[in-house]
């Protein structure tokens, strides 16, 4: 899996991810972010917590070459992506 969302949605949603399969059914998350808006410390935490290790691509998605090594490192069943240069905060404050 491989997901691109903001800092305040890493631990979120990778615990949930992680928690929510039934026994002997594991993904495994790699994350492909340029951290433009996040922080690498997001991602430490999420494996602090879960006590497994995160697959980080730093790339932007943008980037073709970056995007086809982080799909190459292993194979992938589902993409989310999330508008990681929007934040949740500033949706609220100031909706379309």
């Amino acid at each position: 899996m491989i997901v691109n969302y903001n800092t305040a949605d890493y631990t979120a949603l990778c615990l949930d991810s992680i928690a929510q399969h039934p026994p002997g059914c594991r993904y495994d998350i790699v994350v492909v972010d340029n951290l433009s808006n996040s922080k690498y410390e997001a991602l430490r935490r999420v494996e602090n917590l879960t006590g497994k290790s995160i697959d980080f691509h730093q790339t932007d998605l943008l980037d073709k070459a970056g995007l086809s090594a982080a799909f190459a490192v292993r194979h992938v069943d589902a993409v989310i992506h999330f508008a990681a240069l929007k934040a949740v905060g500033e949706s609220v404050e100031k909706p379309l």
